[in-house]
């Protein structure tokens, strides 16, 4: 997920600094009388930021469709260590019983097992 806030903010920096250069580039060709070299820079420079800003476009959803997995992760594990904590409780509640019934057995139990001497 780290990755991708980071692949998202170069992206968006890049953006950022393509859409100055253009900016600059535009300004250029009001003020040069050879506007055809500046409109294909222009052109081009148009495209990277389009493409950019797709890849942004993506980069944004696969961190989205991430955050979404971790959440649900995050919940199974939850319920996970929920239901294991239950069933160890379960276990430690039977072997107090069993314990209980072990003492009880030995020590005052019915006198039929027991030897006379």
């Amino acid at each position: 997920q780290k990755q991708f806030d980071r692949r998202v903010a170069d992206l968006t920096v890049t953006i950022t600094r393509l859409q100055s250069t253009h900016r600059t580039s535009k300004e250029e060709v009001t003020l040069s009388a050879g506007g055809a070299s500046n409109s294909n820079k222009e052109k081009e420079l148009e495209m990277q930021v389009a493409s950019l800003s797709e890849d942004l476009i993506r980069q944004r959803g696969k961190l989205q469709n991430a955050s979404t997995e971790v959440l649900t992760l995050k919940n199974r594990l939850k319920s996970a260590l929920s239901r294991a904590e239950t069933a160890e409780q379960a276990v430690h509640a039977t072997r107090i019983i069993e314990a209980h019934d072990v003492e009880r057995g030995m020590g005052g139990g019915s006198n039929k097992n027991r030897k006379k001497y």
